[in-house]
């Protein structure tokens, strides 16, 4: 490659990463920089990426370029290696219209969205289609966030909207959560380097990166990351890389905390090229593959005996316990069907002698309440007048008791109600202390306060009498 054909190469991409467009600025800072590009584009960013330094603080395991070149599987240092030169400080005459540069690209990129929005608002739903192509074209120059995880899945987005869901499963994930992934799987894992505005980028993701065979091939045999050149996560690893040139295939193991790059492929390749590569390497990658994983599968195995092996001294513990448990359980419960039994029985024999007690009071006063009423019978019998003969001036009352039974008798109408009370409480088949008269058509009730009455005052000649009584006074 001749000297013209990288410094130029070298410009497009300082001009794709800091998004300065003026390229006679771009080319006096490389030229201070003495066409160093990292050396450049960190001077101009500020973020002190070198390929020389490990990994970023607060980042877990990274690819380094030490870790590279120390792997026997290891790729070779790129034919044309950026020399390491010591960093120039930016003249003074460049730095104000650099700042200047920075500050229009990050108004251009909010410009972008905010025209995006208008656009799609303004223009009829049949040319949205057209307009909304041009659009994301313009939305991909918009830089990705930078947190690892977001930018992933930034990229991901991006590389649906713009070549179809037909792709390969790119992780969204940091690319040091994807390398931990693929050591923890004993994946190899591929990772692409995205450059939007380079110019074979396009037909490579459209025809290789999302053809059928290439699609199923990647999802099935390898854990796949993808990432903007835009991006820090995707930038630093093209640095420890000494990424060339776009697009970039590179594909990784990571075993015992070693990291190696197994091959790597640039420019718009083919899917053949690409998937003849990548089998090559596996091929070669496979008996390490097979070992790692038989490692594995020993300690695995090492691990399942010795978790079984206290797992079953637990269960034996457990059973012991609960076998003690349990005879402490089995003591507990009989002293307490014990206590129960006792106290049931201490309980039976109290409610037999308070059943007893109110027996004998029951009875007791059956009894009395028997004599009263055999007494009240006699004295009620003494004090009736005698029965009149028939005659104008009587009338036949008949009684209906309680339990059914009906008794008649001969009154004189002047006769007092009092004397029909006194009948009815002479009846042996009366079996209620108090009680009060009624008739049943009309409805009426004689009570004590109608005793003064006479028989005839009271309208009952000829009728009959029921007998009214509360229950709960038998």
């Amino acid at each position: 490659m001749s000297i013209m054909r990288e410094n130029d190469e070298k410009l497009e991409s300082f001009m794709a990463i800091t998004q300065l467009n003026d390229e006679e600025v771009c080319s006096n800072i490389l030229a201070v920089h003495n066409w160093n590009l990292e050396e450049a584009v960190n001077t101009v960013l500020g973020d002190g990426v070198n390929s020389n330094i490990g990994p970023a603080s607060g980042v877990g395991p990274s690819l380094s370029s030490s870790s590279l070149l120390a792997s026997p599987l290891a790729r070779a240092p790129s034919p044309v290696a950026a020399p390491i030169l010591q960093e120039v400080p930016l003249p003074f005459f460049l730095t104000l219209p650099v700042n200047i540069l920075k500050l229009l690209s990050i108004t251009f990129t909010l410009g972008l969205r905010v025209m995006g929005k208008v656009v799609r608002m303004m223009v009829p739903a049949g040319l949205r289609g057209g307009v909304g192509s041009s659009v994301r074209r313009l939305a991909a120059l918009v830089p990705p966030p930078q947190d690892p995880a977001a930018a992933a899945q930034h990229f991901i987005t991006n590389f649906h909207q713009t070549y179809g869901t037909r792709a390969p499963n790119f992780l969204p994930t940091s690319y040091d959560d994807a390398l931990r992934q693929a050591s923890q799987d004993l994946k190899l894992l591929l990772v692409y380097i995205h450059s939007p505005e380079h110019q074979d980028t396009a037909g490579f993701c459209r025809d290789t990166l999302s053809s059928p065979a290439v699609v199923e091939y990647l999802n099935e045999s390898l854990l796949v990351w993808g990432g903007d050149i835009h991006s820090t996560d995707a930038f630093q690893l093209s640095s420890k890389l000494r990424v060339s040139t776009y697009p970039f295939i590179g594909l990784l193991s990571q075993f015992n905390s070693r990291t190696a790059l197994l091959c790597h492929l640039e420019g718009n390749i083919s899917p053949d090229r690409l998937l003849a590569s990548i089998a090559q390497a596996m091929e070669d990658q496979g008996p390490r593959l097979v070992a790692a994983r038989a490692d594995v599968q020993d300690r695995a195995s090492t691990r399942a005996l010795r978790e079984e092996q206290d797992r079953e001294y637990s269960l034996s513990l457990a059973a012991d316990r609960a076998r003690e448990e349990k005879q402490v359980r089995e003591l507990a419960e009989q002293k307490n069907l014990e206590d129960q039994s006792r106290e049931q029985e201490r309980a039976l024999a109290q409610a037999q002698a308070s059943l007893d007690v109110a027996r004998a009071q029951e009875q007791d006063r059956v009894a009395e309440r028997a004599r009263e009423m055999a007494e009240r019978r006699i004295w009620k019998a003494e004090a009736l007048p005698e029965e009149p003969q028939p005659s104008p001036h009587t009338t036949q009352i008949l009684v209906r008791l309680p339990n059914g039974d009906r008794q008649k008798r001969r009154f004189a109408l002047d006769d007092k109600i009092q004397a029909i009370y006194d009948f009815v409480a002479s009846l042996e088949s009366l079996e209620y202390h108090k009680f009060s008269l009624a008739t049943t058509f009309p409805k009426k009730v004689y009570g004590e306060d109608t005793l003064s009455l006479t028989i005839k005052e009271a309208g009952l000649e000829g009728g009959m009498i029921i007998i009214q009584c509360d229950d709960e006074d038998r």
